[in-house]
């Protein structure tokens, strides 16, 4: 939080952000978690959800899954910018299979 907060300095922004902080990540899970943040900070705080995935796994609305949700998504939408892709299931087949091999080369 002091690191977060450090950076926020940086830009005059400490403790004036009004929508406050959102948590994400198998951390924000962590009880107590909010309220520290909102203590340290100085700002509302509240856990953030992947919202509107419909996916074969379970679990796809946990904190834990905001960051790769919104990467995916995210990368979804800069294939389409660009012109490179029209489907957005062929992307995500796509997107999945590229960090498939990305881990293929650090297991064994």
């Amino acid at each position: 939080m002091s690191l977060a907060d450090k950076e926020l300095k940086k830009i005059d922004r400490s403790e004036k952000l009004p929508a406050g902080v959102v948590l994400s990540g198998g951390g924000s899970r962590m009880p107590g978690i909010v309220d520290l943040a909102k203590k340290e900070m100085r700002l509302p705080a509240q856990v953030g959800f992947p919202m509107e995935m419909h996916a074969p796994v379970d679990k796809v609305d946990d904190p834990s899954f905001a960051t790769v949700v919104g990467l995916v998504l995210w990368g979804i939408g800069h294939e389409n910018l660009a012109g490179k892709r029209s489907s957005k299931m062929s992307s995500v087949t796509d997107s999945v299979g590229n960090i498939k091999n990305w881990f293929k080369n650090f297991l064994p």
